[in-house]
C-alpha cells in the first residue's frame, strides 16, 4: 500500500483506534527492545515493575477489548521492523493487563525431521487468544516462570 492511500485510511479511523494503535506501536517497541536486551526475565520484571499485571476484575466488555487490542498490535507489527510472534504476544499481554484482562503467555515447541519450531501465543483461561494453535505446538509448552531464560 503506498503512503496517500494509507494516509486515507488513517484519517478514516475513529479516534479510539488511532490512539490504540500509536499506543500498540509503543509497546510493541518497549517489549522487543525489552525481549532482546533482557530476555523474557527482564521483560516480565518490567511488566510486573511498572504495574501492569492483571489482577483486578476484567471490564464487562472484555472480548470486545481482546479483540480491539489484538487488531492494533496486529497492525503495529506490519509497520513497525519488529513483530515475531513473541514480540506481539507479550505486547498484547500488556496492554491487555493494564485494562484487567489476565491472560498467560505460552511458548511451544516441537521439532520435525529437519528443523525446530517454536511459537508464542497467549491463553485466557486456558485457551488460545483469537488465534489457531497447532496442536502439536501445545503438546511442549513453556508457561513460565521465565527466570533463568536468555
Amino acid at each position: 500500500m503506498s503512503l496517500i492511500p494509507s494516509l486515507r485510511v488513517w484519517a478514516q479511523l475513529p479516534r479510539s483506534e488511532k490512539r490504540r494503535f500509536l499506543l500498540a506501536c509503543y509497546w510493541l517497541c518497549v517489549c522487543a527492545g525489552w525481549i532482546r536486551i533482557g530476555g523474557l526475565p527482564g521483560l516480565a520484571s518490567y511488566v510486573e515493575r511498572s504495574g501492569f499485571v492483571a489482577g483486578a476484575t476484567p471490564p464487562a466488555d472484555f472480548e470486545e477489548r481482546i479483540s480491539d487490542w489484538h487488531r492494533a498490535v496486529g497492525r503495529a507489527a506490519r509497520v513497525l521492523p519488529v513483530g515475531t510472534c513473541l514480540e506481539k504476544a507479550a505486547t498484547l499481554q500488556l496492554l491487555l493487563g493494564r485494562d484487567h484482562i489476565n491472560t498467560s503467555l505460552r511458548i511451544g515447541v516441537r521439532k520435525d525431521e529437519q528443523a525446530l519450531q517454536a511459537h508464542a501465543w497467549l491463553e485466557r483461561d486456558g485457551q488460545p487468544v483469537l488465534e489457531r494453535v497447532d496442536p502439536a505446538l501445545r503438546e511442549h509448552v513453556f508457561t513460565g516462570p521465565w527466570t533463568g531464560c536468555r
